[in-house]
């Protein structure tokens, strides 16, 4: 686990990689990667601290991913934020500018896993060939504010190859409450079940 302290880190692999579980409790990290930023083989927990990604391909990977009280700012050329299982954000404030999804939960083996629960958030997200957030099973918002766009906004054209979706589940979209502006070249809000 990191506990505190100041990371400046350049690398052309993983700037942080570990085959299990990667722990922040706090510090300032000021990351560039030339593939993931922070990248755990089982968990990923953040737990306050601020997390500066300059560049990266993916941003933040991990199994389960969880996000509580911190801040996060990432420019990807792939995926912002993902999660195989579980990603939870709980207090935090996230930037994501990426060229993939912005923020992913999905598992090719078991397609019960990809859940996505947002509580007490400022996210912000561009997404520029990808979805803003999306869930392969549950996408659960509990509340938030939420400023998303995805391909080129409302203006663009919708992609016969690319989804570029505001907000996005496969098996459903839940609500509590939460303040939203979305502009999407696709749909804003799709599931199977709204």
């Amino acid at each position: 686990a990191i506990d505190s302290g100041t990371f400046i880190i350049s690398s052309s692999d993983d700037a942080i990689h570990s085959n299990g579980a990667v722990v922040i409790n706090g510090g300032k990290f000021d990351l560039s990667s030339g593939d993931e930023a922070i990248n755990a083989g089982t968990s990923l927990e953040i737990n306050g601290g601020t997390i500066n990604v300059s560049k990266s391909s993916d941003g933040l990977k991990g199994v389960n991913v969880a996000i509580n009280d911190a801040l996060v700012e990432i420019d990807s050329g792939d995926d912002g934020i993902t999660a195989n299982d579980i990603l939870t954000f709980v207090g935090a404030d996230v930037t994501v500018n990426s060229v993939g999804d912005g923020i992913k939960s999905d598992n090719d083996e078991d397609s019960t896993k990809g859940l996505i629960s947002i509580e007490d958030c400022a996210v912000t997200v561009v997404s520029s060939q990808g979805d803003a957030i999306t869930a392969q099973t549950q996408l659960m918002i509990i509340s938030g504010t939420f400023t998303l766009t995805s391909g080129d906004g409302s203006a663009g054209i919708p992609s016969s190859t690319v989804s570029t979706k505001g907000l996005k589940a496969g098996s459903s979209i839940v609500v509590d409450d939460g303040v939203f502006v979305i502009s999407s070249s696709d749909d804003t809000i799709n599931s199977n079940n709204i």
